[in-house]
């Protein structure tokens, strides 16, 4: 399925829950339609789950991981490195 291109985070996020079986695959199709990075997208599912606001959703998005704690943030900027 495709996403329409002005798809609000809360449709894509809903979209990806019903169109994928198991939640690396909800993840991976969050990851693609949202154009953020894996651990936002990780972000943003659990969050949905939990508080579905598409004003919380965008604050994440927008944040880019930058609100993470420390030691997941050396490991995300280490795993980045590493697929340079």
């Amino acid at each position: 399925m495709t996403i329409k291109i002005n798809a609000t985070l809360t449709e894509i996020i809903r979209n990806s829950l019903i169109e994928t079986t198991i939640r690396d695959d909800a993840i991976d199709f969050i990851q693609r339609e949202a154009g953020v990075p894996r651990i936002v997208a990780k972000r943003l599912l659990f969050s949905f789950l939990w508080f579905p606001t598409e004003e919380t959703l965008q604050k994440i998005k927008d944040s880019g991981g930058e609100d993470l704690p420390a030691d997941i943030k050396s490991n995300l900027n280490k795993t980045k490195a590493e697929n340079l």
